[in-house]
């Protein structure tokens, strides 16, 4: 038996395409038009009006838009990522669960934060995981 060290040539490179564009943001985000007075008002809204995400439970609805912001705990002090939501009759929810500001960067990236102009169909799905937290997410509809 050799002990000697052979350099292997990867063949299973990924092939890059163009025709597929998956670029989920990293920082905070904002998909609101805020050139317009109408969309302005309507970012200023969402962070000081908007209602927790909980109040809406697992109904379907229409989103329109997203806001990320730095955001701070209040039972914990941990810092975090406000998540907000807007939807196309103009309600606005507010979270600051990980698994949707993961779920808001990975939809905002797929379509490059124009969701048309009936908004994507999402509803909230609560998972329990084996540590007995759970994870919240979006599910997207078609």
């Amino acid at each position: 038996m050799s002990n000697e060290l052979a350099n292997v040539e990867n063949t299973n490179e990924l092939a890059n395409t163009d025709t597929v564009e998956l670029n989920i943001p990293s920082g905070y985000i904002c998909t609101v038009d805020r050139t317009t007075r109408e969309g302005t008002i309507k970012v200023a809204n969402a962070l000081s009006d908007a209602v927790s995400l909980k109040e809406i439970g697992n109904k379907h609805f229409k989103l329109m838009d997203v806001i990320t912001t730095p955001g701070v705990r209040s039972r914990t002090g941990e810092i975090c990522t406000n998540t907000y939501l807007i939807d196309t009759d103009d309600n606005m929810y507010m979270t600051q669960s990980d698994g949707i500001k993961r779920s808001a960067q990975q939809i905002v990236g797929l379509f490059n934060g124009d969701f048309g102009e009936d908004g994507i169909e999402v509803s909230v799905v609560e998972k329990k995981l084996n540590n007995d937290n759970t994870l919240k997410t979006l599910h997207f509809y078609a």
